[in-house]
C-alpha cells in the first residue's frame, strides 16, 4: 500500500510527476523499469520521490547519477533545501546526501550523486579519478579518446546490489557508450530518467528507450508560462575560443567573459526595471 502523497511544496505537474513514478514502481516489472519525466524543475520530484522511498518503500540506498560536477552540485543543493512533507525539516536533516568528492562511498549516504566519469573510474578500482576536469568534460568528448567500448570492471567494494534504486538526471546522454554500459550492469531495483530532451537530434534516442524503457510521463506547459517570448538580440565581441573546442568549453569561456557578464546584467537589470519576466 502507497502512502499517501501531500502536496507539500509540489506543483500540480510535479506532483503528477511522483504519482507516475510511484504507479510503475508498484507495478514491480520483472526487469527494472524506467519510467522517464520529459519538462521543466524535474529535481524537486526526483527529492520527493527520494523521500518516498527512503521513507515508505525501505530505500537503503539511491545513486544520483549526472553527467557533469556542476550538475552534481545542483543537485545537492537542491536535496539540502528540499523540506519534506510530512516532518516539514530539510531532506539532509534526516537523512545523509554524499556529493563523491573522492573514489569512496560514505556507507551511511542514503543518497550518493555522482558523475558518471567518477563512477566509471571507481568501478576500475582506480584511487581517484585521474583528472578531476574529467567530470565536466562531456561524456561525447571524453569518448573520443578511445577507440571503442571500454568494459566495466567488477569492483567487489561497490557490489551490484550496493543501490537499491537509481535515479539519472539527463538521462538524454545515455547513448555515451560508458554511460550505456554502466547501466547495463546496474542491478538496481528501479531505475529513473530524468531529462528534458528525451529525443535526440542524433537519433540515438532507441538507446535511451532500450536502457530507461518508454516515456512515462512528460510535464505539462505551466498555465503560467509566458504566452509569448521576446527574443532580445544583443551583438558583443566574442571571446577567443579555440575552433575545436567542445561545447562545455565554449560555455565555459563565455560564462568567464567578465565583459560580456557585466552587459548582461545590465540588461536584465533595465528589463526588470520596466516590469518584464526576464529568462537569461
Amino acid at each position: 500500500r502507497r502512502a499517501s502523497l501531500s502536496n507539500g511544496n509540489l506543483s500540480p505537474g510535479q506532483l503528477r510527476t511522483v504519482r507516475v513514478l510511484e504507479a510503475a514502481r508498484a507495478a514491480n516489472p520483472p526487469r527494472p523499469h524506467s519510467p522517464m519525466a520529459g519538462g521543466r524543475s524535474h529535481a524537486v520530484p526526483a527529492c520527493n520521490f527520494s523521500y518516498r522511498l527512503i521513507k515508505h518503500a525501505g530505500a537503503r540506498r539511491i545513486l544520483f547519477l549526472v553527467d557533469r560536477r556542476t550538475l552534481g552540485q545542483q543537485a545537492k543543493t537542491e536535496f539540502e533545501q528540499f523540506t519534506t512533507p510530512e516532518e516539514h525539516r530539510k531532506f539532509t536533516e534526516l537523512y545523509n546526501v554524499q556529493l563523491l568528492q573522492s573514489n569512496k562511498l560514505d556507507p551511511v549516504a542514503k543518497v550518493s550523486i555522482t558523475t558518471i566519469q567518477r563512477l566509471f573510474s571507481m568501478l576500475k578500482g582506480e584511487p581517484d579519478i585521474a583528472d578531476p576536469e574529467l567530470e565536466e568534460a562531456p561524456l561525447g568528448s571524453l569518448e573520443k579518446l578511445v577507440k571503442g567500448p571500454v568494459p566495466v570492471v567488477y569492483n567487489p567494494a561497490i557490489p551490484i546490489e550496493y543501490f537499491d534504486f537509481v535515479i539519472i538526471d539527463e538521462c538524454h546522454q545515455l547513448s555515451a557508450f560508458s554511460f550505456e554500459a554502466i547501466l547495463k550492469e546496474a542491478k538496481a531495483k528501479f531505475v529513473v530518467g530524468l531529462t528534458a530532451r528525451p529525443i535526440r537530434r542524433d537519433g540515438h534516442q532507441p538507446i535511451i528507450f532500450m536502457q530507461c524503457r518508454a516515456i512515462r510521463h512528460s510535464a505539462a506547459r505551466p498555465k503560467t508560462a509566458p504566452a509569448e517570448l521576446q527574443v532580445w538580440p544583443k551583438a558583443l565581441p566574442a571571446p577567443a575560443v579555440p575552433a575545436d573546442s567542445p561545447i562545455q568549453e565554449v560555455f565555459r569561456i563565455l560564462a568567464n567573459d567578465a565583459t560580456r557578464n557585466q552587459h548582461i546584467a545590465q540588461d536584465v537589470q533595465a528589463a526588470y526595471r520596466e516590469g518584464r519576466k526576464v529568462l537569461v
